[in-house]
């Protein structure tokens, strides 16, 4: 993990990166309609879908144990997993998606007072901004 671009690079190539831009809305405030208009930008993008639901990766008992058990077999931080498992959602297989900027937003992370803080201790702050 590079924590200057908030990006992974595996090998010498991009694989995944955090998103750049995070929009935090409420529901019916447009965020679709913003998300849609971003998307359609060649350099920017909301990767396999608009919403990512960062909260949701870890809904269950079960998800957050087995999140715990692959980061100890792996000697990773559970802080970090959880950064790996949510960037892995943008995946940049080629070099010309390099200059692609990721973006989530997302209305549920409104509903969610400590969303900002979460975002804030997985992405750089130099490389995530939050909207």
């Amino acid at each position: 993990f590079n924590a200057t671009d908030g990006c992974y690079h595996r090998e010498g190539r991009l694989r995944h990166c955090l998103p750049r831009l995070v929009g935090i809305g409420f529901a019916g405030s447009g965020t679709t309609s913003l998300a849609s208009y971003l998307h359609a930008h060649p350099q920017l993008s909301y990767g396999e879908k608009k919403e990512h639901r960062l909260q949701d990766l870890f809904r269950t008992d079960a998800d957050i144990s087995a999140a715990k058990e692959e980061t100890i077999e792996r000697g990773l931080c559970f802080e970090e997993a959880v950064r790996a498992l949510y960037a892995a959602q943008w995946p940049f297989e080629v070099p010309e998606q390099a200059a692609t900027v990721a973006f989530d937003f997302d209305p549920t992370y409104a509903q969610n007072r400590h969303m900002p803080r979460v975002f804030a201790r997985l992405a750089p702050a130099r490389a995530t901004r939050l909207v």
